[in-house]
């Protein structure tokens, strides 16, 4: 239920008395960790959905823009419990803390990455519909928090697409047969996969592929970080190197069709870029930017001040979701009204480890990157998307990387390799 406090958190963030608090401490006011109405229930022996949950998360953010946003999908509220858990098969990886990579979800089947190779569930009840070692996983650069992570599939009709360690695997989705294979030479990226061409960041360059059979479209020597790219109106957005080839050190603008650059700017986005609506929003140390897609230039910028860091967002048609990360006390998650100018805070919520990865019309999904640590915060709380309040949380000691959501389902990693899908309506 939304609390005299949380109305009062939204009248001083309309009058932006936040903004001007002293120190590294977060600008929400906020101070409590959010206390969740219900606690995902944990059956002993749980069964599965009765029928297969709806829609897709075929990329770790969604879509090729990285807004984080499903139109389709719709968050369990009531009763929720872990429907069914799986654990693939796993081998160890260097420089990864977690034992898998987060889920993608398409054509009822939810597919990760491990150690061993990718592995396809049934979304319905986590059976293994098929695992290969066609494909040893690269680490990648972290989606959230601070160590590198496995690359996670991503999913383009038909197909698979993982990162092996200097190359680019394609999987038949139905069974896990290798398709074709790309010696990039080069540790690489997270690929996006967008109108059936794969582009692909490496610590070169940055490669077009076509989808169907691998073969090189365009390369581009602005890339070279291993970030993942986002793409909208054919443009592709990442991290690129310094004009005199120093690494970071700003950000590009390509075009999908031949790679060629269109714009550049000095700021970076922390994690990746977010497209959306002709808009490229680049979260960092700096605060938040937005810039037209189509020329560079800037629009705004969120600047919480004292070194408050803001990260990528998640962008929905109404709203801006984002975590605040002052880097010397907890962190914050933030939810910005979209407006036809700069964004305006409407609520906020303290957490002490925050990671803002995946939203709907109504609801925003937020990690707790400390709740491992302590065993006392939830590694994943639902908030409600126009005050929110915190509607349930996933307890336990284990931290979770970022979720993927369908229609009345939501399935996730947690750090020592397990899949679980939760669900609403659990009356056991």
């Amino acid at each position: 239920m939304q609390s005299l406090q949380r109305r009062d958190v939204l009248a001083l963030l309309a009058t932006g008395t936040v903004a001007g608090l002293a120190g590294c401490s977060s600008s929400c006011p906020d101070s409590d960790d959010p206390d969740p109405d219900a606690s995902v229930r944990r059956p002993s022996d749980p069964a599965g959905f009765d029928s297969v949950p709806a829609g897709d998360w075929p990329a770790p953010r969604y879509d090729p823009g990285n807004a984080g946003y499903t139109p389709e999908g719709a968050i369990p509220t009531d009763s929720v419990a872990v429907r069914w858990q799986a654990t693939p098969p796993t081998a160890p990886v260097n420089e990864v803390f977690y034992e898998a990579s987060s889920p993608v979800v398409a054509g009822g089947r939810v597919f990760v990455s491990t150690g061993a190779g990718v592995t396809a569930l049934d979304l319905r009840d986590g059976t293994q519909v098929w695992t290969t070692d066609a494909v040893s996983p690269a680490s990648v650069p972290p989606t959230h928090g601070y160590d590198e992570e496995i690359a996670p599939p991503v999913v383009g009709g038909d197909t698979v697409f993982v990162a092996g360690r200097s190359e680019l695997v394609a999987l038949a989705l139905a069974d896990g047969t290798e398709r074709w294979r790309y010696a990039a030479d080069a540790p690489v990226g997270i690929p996006v996969v967008v109108d059936g061409t794969v582009v692909l960041d490496t610590d070169r360059e940055t490669v077009a592929l076509d989808a169907s059979d691998g073969t090189e479209r365009w390369t581009a020597t602005v890339g070279g970080g291993r970030s993942l790219p986002a793409v909208g109106d054919g443009v592709v957005v990442l991290q690129a190197q310094g004009l005199a080839g120093e690494r970071t050190l700003a950000t590009a603008a390509l075009d999908l069709a031949d790679g060629t650059e269109r714009w550049r700017t000095g700021a970076v986005a922390d994690f990746y870029p977010v497209v959306v609506d002709g808009n490229a929003y680049l979260g960092s140390y700096d605060g938040l930017a937005c810039y037209a897609l189509d020329d560079g230039t800037r629009r705004w910028l969120i600047d919480r001040g004292s070194g408050r860091g803001l990260s990528s967002p998640v962008v929905t048609p109404d709203t801006l979701y984002l975590a605040e990360r002052p880097g010397e006390s907890g962190d914050a998650a933030f939810a910005f009204d979209r407006t036809d100018g700069k964004p305006t805070p409407r609520w906020c919520s303290a957490l002490g480890d925050a990671t803002v990865p995946a939203g709907t019309d109504d609801h925003v999904l937020v990690l707790e990157g400390s709740a491992g640590i302590d065993d006392v915060a939830p590694s994943l709380v639902a908030f409600t998307a126009g005050f929110g309040d915190a509607l349930w949380g996933l307890g336990g000691r284990s931290r979770v990387l970022p979720p993927a959501i369908l229609d009345g389902a939501v399935v996730l990693t947690d750090e020592d390799g397990r899949v679980l899908a939760l669900g609403g309506g659990f009356d056991g």
